[in-house]
């Protein structure tokens, strides 16, 4: 779900309010590893790390998930 990723927008990009001393950010670039983190398959193994991803990139991953869900629906019946 949304609130599995910390969404980061160029335009509010600031460093510090997202690094600290103990939270790690794993930056999401696949497909494959934003629908597991989506459909909560994949969870950080740590508290302290968080999933990141560009708020442009989650748009579009998202717009995929949902088409191609549809896709797998006509194509069943």
């Amino acid at each position: 779900m949304k609130s599995d990723f910390l969404i980061i927008n160029n335009d509010s990009w600031n460093p510090s309010s997202y690094y600290n001393d103990t939270t790690t950010l794993n930056w999401v670039f696949t497909y494959k590893l934003f629908k597991k983190i989506y459909i909560n398959r994949e969870k950080p193994k740590d508290r302290n790390v968080k999933y990141a991803i560009h708020k442009d990139i989650y748009n579009c991953f998202l717009y995929k998930y949902r088409n191609c869900a549809k896709t797998r629906k006509r194509s069943n019946k």
